[in-house]
């Protein structure tokens, strides 16, 4: 920053010139949504802090440079940048940067933050001085509070400069933390000034079964001419570890040692490494190692009071650490926790791990259900991803739990996730999994569940039932097409929007609640806190367990895979991908607790049935519920043979 700083102080006159004379020259940039209907004027003297989100340079060349980087088949395979060489060759210039701060500055905005990759600028002031800097009214209004009533606007100058703008809006845009039914949000920290109490407590309702088709009870009404078993009370590690292939891995040290694993999430349990080893004890898995588990927090601290469940936050780095230590016991796990589930402070953490290298693989378990609200992030995503494919770091997002979303969508219409949908991430779909009684691989299927409860004697409504939850998918309204679902993604699927979009999920692992994993974590009981353990599902499980197949694949290959689509599509038909095409209709019977602890308080029961219709299914081939597949081994990516085409760790 130094050399931009000095950059700026002999560049601020000339500037200040320049950018006056070009006032009338101004061009719009993607931003926060206008106000369409009659509105008040925003107070002048309300404080704002905007993100002015950068272009960077070269970025052709980028595009090309991480295509090669990332594609098996070219002599670039694997060939990567460190973080200061694409600082040199990419980010954003000291003499723009200059332009920029002094832009800002000189509307009356103080900067207040730049990462070192320069992709964005971080400033804070007034309304009034927003409006002056991006030639926009800032109105206000009882649906949308304040936003631009007008199109934000950057001065000609800087038209190749900065790509977009967020925060001019009062509405923020929440993600939400993609962990399946049956975990509670528990007490909520709004209002307060402090950390929220761990999530209130629940177990699985018993009987359950340990082992898919154990329990059966004949005195439960049938369906589909079937008596179905209870469901799993949560698969072990052990019983993850056999299904999907890594246990001999692990007994010649192929364990993910040596990778380094990022976990994205918001706020921070306090108890979260406590909890990682007291679930590791418990289930034969090692404990972490001195240095093996960080965490890295916001610089300004956490947004208490924030409409994000808070607790449910806690959960979530739960299900993430100890996915991620199953599969890969060996790898170190950075914890990288955002101020809040804001997406601009969830899309600062990302970038933070990305420009620093703070981990080879990033898993991500959250995001925005609807990507049509999401523009003025498009473009601040897709640099940082370029900048991770670049310096070969894999960044997986969970597609989320509300099947193809068009229930909970205003217009009811399909739409996918993002940033799942993002072309440079790999978007981790989920599939309900049967494992047997000795840890056998029995089945697995798209997740998508329906839910009939037991009412006077009957399911009710029939079988199906309603739907309940499910792997997120579909094909992007926003994104095209990328040239590694080419020739390997139906027709039908990659134009179901008109064009040809981008299709989501590109890979699957376990996500079904009902065929989920046990996961410990510190609870709130009525009596206190302390340590518990819950069945959990949804496709923040499949993304961080697909994390630790990763860092198994990296071990084994003596290379970073970094951004692996290519290689997916690539070997989508070789083998090493289990085709997830099984339509059979099952299910399973479901008891819980009333009370959510034990059965003082009764017990309910549904059918949880295992096939549902939406607009996305479950088929042969790519499908836009399970992708390419689920891994079947810990060695699903096979090296590249020629030795020319790796890097050595």
């Amino acid at each position: 920053m130094a050399t931009a700083v000095m950059a700026l102080a002999l560049g601020q006159l000339a500037f200040a010139t320049q950018a006056e004379a070009a006032d009338a020259d101004r061009v719009a940039v993607r931003a926060d949504s206008l106000i369409t209907a009659a509105t008040a004027d925003a107070a002048g003297d309300a404080a704002l802090t905007v993100d002015v989100y950068l272009a960077g340079r070269e970025t052709v060349a980028l595009e090309k440079f991480v295509k090669a980087a990332s594609d098996p088949r070219s002599d670039g395979y694997g060939k990567y940048l460190s973080a200061q060489e694409f600082r040199q060759r990419y980010a954003t210039t000291d003499e723009d940067l200059a332009h920029v701060t002094d832009w800002l500055t000189g509307s009356g905005l103080t900067v207040t933050a730049v990462p070192s990759n320069r992709r964005y600028v971080r400033a804070t002031g007034r309304v009034a001085a927003a409006e002056r800097a991006f030639g926009t009214d800032l109105r206000t209004s009882a649906e949308h509070g304040r936003a631009p009533a007008t199109a934000v606007t950057v001065p000609g100058a800087l038209r190749s400069v900065v790509a977009g703008v967020s925060g001019l809006a009062e509405r923020r845009i929440l993600t939400r933390s993609f962990h399946g039914d049956g975990m509670p949000a528990g007490a909520s920290a709004k209002g307060q000034p402090n950390a929220a109490a761990p999530p209130g407590a629940v177990r699985a309702g018993r009987p359950c079964s340990d082992y898919f088709g154990q329990k059966v009870d004949p005195t439960k009404p049938p369906a589909y001419g079937n008596n179905w078993p209870y469901a799993v009370c949560g698969y072990t590690p052990s019983q993850i570890q056999s299904a999907y292939g890594v246990r001999q891995a692990h007994a010649s040290g192929v364990d993910g040692r040596g990778v380094k694993v990022a976990v994205v999430a918001s706020y921070l349990s306090p108890s979260v490494l406590a909890d990682l080893n007291t679930y590791s004890g418990r289930y034969g898995l090692p404990a972490m190692k001195p240095g093996q588990f960080t965490q890295v927090e916001p610089a300004g601290g956490y947004r208490w009071g924030e409409e994000c469940g808070e607790p449910s936050w806690y959960t979530e780095e739960a299900i993430d650490v100890e996915a991620v230590h199953t599969i890969a016991p060996g790898a170190d796990i950075t914890l990288v926790t955002a101020a809040s589930c804001d997406d601009r402070d969830q899309y600062e953490a990302v970038n933070k791990v990305v420009d620093g290298h703070l981990a080879d693989i990033v898993t991500n378990s959250w995001g925005v259900n609807d990507e049509r609200v999401n523009s003025a992030l498009f473009d601040a995503y897709h640099a940082t991803m370029l900048q991770a494919g670049a310096t070969g770091i894999g960044v997986y997002f969970a597609t989320g739990d509300t099947g193809d979303n068009s229930r909970i969508t205003a217009d009811g219409k399909p739409v996918t996730a993002h940033p799942a949908s993002e072309p440079l991430v790999t978007a981790v779909g989920g599939t309900s999994l049967g494992i047997g009684r000795n840890g056998e691989y029995l089945f697995e299927t798209g997740w998508v569940t329906a839910r009939s409860d037991l009412r006077d004697g009957a399911w009710t409504p029939a079988p199906p039932g309603n739907f309940s939850s499910g792997t997120g998918g579909g094909t992007s309204q926003v994104f095209a097409q990328p040239s590694y679902q080419v020739g390997v993604v139906p027709d039908a699927i990659a134009t179901r929007h008109g064009g040809r979009g981008r299709a989501v999920p590109d890979i699957a692992m376990v996500a079904d609640p009902a065929t989920g994993m046990v996961i410990g974590y510190a609870q709130t009981f009525p009596d206190g806190v302390r340590y518990n353990e819950s069945r959990s599902g949804g496709t923040s499980l499949a993304s961080p367990l697909l994390a630790g197949m990763m860092a198994v694949a990296d071990q084994q290959a003596h290379m970073h895979h970094g951004f692996v689509n290519p290689l997916l599509y690539h070997y989508a038909n070789r083998g090493d991908l289990q085709d997830v095409a099984d339509t059979t209709t099952r299910a399973q019977v479901r008891a819980d607790y009333v009370n959510r602890i034990d059965d003082t308080g009764g017990v309910t029961y549904s059918l949880r049935s295992m096939q549902f219709p939406q607009t996305i299914a479950t088929g042969r081939g790519y499908d836009d519920m399970t992708g390419v597949g689920s891994p079947r081994t810990a060695y699903f990516l096979a090296p590249d043979p020629d030795p020319e085409r790796t890097t050595a760790r």
